[in-house]
């Protein structure tokens, strides 16, 4: 049983530790002064390599993660490492064909200490007599058989952590070298690392068509009777469909597909009125827009003091017989994207 606990307790620690991304950002790289990334979200650990240790120079760390500002890193008031400790430890409790071993280690551990360039920093420490070294120290001094060249790396680097990166997020790191004494940096690195975008707004211009129920769609008119009165009856036009021009702005992921279903709104303004509709759109390439939605305009119905029939002794207007109302109606428009708005004067294009 506590076999297999462990077993599922070492699973579950690989998988979150997987989860983990790692970057790194090589201060050797001296060449590029600013980059920009793209990154997927998710968590990741920077870890900026190769910082010199020297004691006449220091760094700080400017690390943002959009408004979310981490405090500058001020190694000049970190905790230094102490050359001499490690090695120390090693020769207190060798054996006597380690001492000349673990004293080139001391040497060469020390030398890196004093380097002030990070390419060369680099190069020190994937030096192949480094890790030749390190192979003889583990082969012939059976305490130290854990010691890596990647260990020793891992003393000239700082890490940083950011969990829980969403699109539309970026981690700006700006890393500063400076020389005690000096207020200017001798160096700087600024990097970037930009997750994909939450989207973004297309505006396109087309036609829609708003449906008028039946309780709606009947107009009315006052007819000249024998007797010289007026009686008031339908005119016969049944409205079902209005047309508008339309405005449309609809909100899109910019992930490169054909297709996509995306949310839609605009306005259509035409000599009568304006009105706002917005619905559930089908893009195709950015470029073509399919909306099916509902739209809030102005309708004419009949006034309720009239009915079907009445009769009056002069001639009414349209106005006179209707009123107008608000109404929400189904909806569909079709609409493309231009460089310019097609329903705009030439002049003004």
């Amino acid at each position: 049983m506590k076999k297999i606990i462990t077993v599922l307790l070492f699973l579950v620690s690989v998988t979150l530790f997987a989860q983990v991304k790692i970057i790194e950002i090589d201060l050797s790289d001296t060449q590029i002064k600013t980059s920009s990334t793209k990154i997927s979200s998710g968590d990741y650990q920077f870890i900026i390599k190769n910082m010199v240790k020297h004691p006449d120079y220091y760094y700080k760390i400017d690390a943002q993660k959009i408004n979310q500002l981490i405090e500058p890193l001020d190694f000049q008031v970190m905790e230094q490492f102490d050359n001499k400790s490690l090695a120390q430890e090693f020769i207190l409790d060798s054996i006597m064909p380690c001492d000349s071993l673990l004293k080139k280690y001391n040497t060469y551990l020390s030398s890196l200490y004093e380097k002030t360039d990070e390419n060369e920093l680099r190069n020190a420490l994937i030096d192949p007599n480094l890790s030749k070294l390190v192979q003889e120290i583990n082969e012939t001094c059976n305490k130290f058989k854990v010691l890596q060249t990647k260990l020793i790396a891992n003393l000239f680097v700082t890490k940083l952590n950011f969990n829980n990166l969403t699109k539309g997020q970026e981690i700006n790191i700006v890393i500063k070298k400076f020389k005690k004494g000096e207020e200017k940096p001798i160096h700087e690195w600024e990097r970037k690392f930009l997750t994909d975008k939450r989207g973004k707004w297309i505006t396109t211009f087309g036609v829609g068509s708003a449906y008028t129920p039946n309780t709606w769609k009947r107009t009315y008119r006052t007819v000249k009777t024998s007797d010289s009165t007026y009686v008031l009856e339908a005119d016969g036009r049944r409205n079902h469909l209005s047309y508008y021009p339309t405005v449309q702005f609809t909100y899109i992921n910019e992930l490169g597909n054909d297709w996509e279903i995306a949310p839609s709104g605009g306005i259509s303004i035409n000599s009568e009125q304006i009105s706002a509709y917005g619905g559930i759109s089908v893009v195709w390439a950015e470029n073509m827009v399919l909306t099916m939605g509902a739209i809030f305009h102005k309708v004419h119905k009949l006034d309720n003091r009239f009915k079907e029939m009445d009769v009056f002794v002069e001639q009414k207007t349209f106005d006179d017989l209707h009123d107008e109302m608000f109404n929400i109606s189904p909806f569909l428009s079709l609409s493309f994207r231009f460089n310019n708005n097609p329903f705009s004067k030439n002049d003004e294009k």
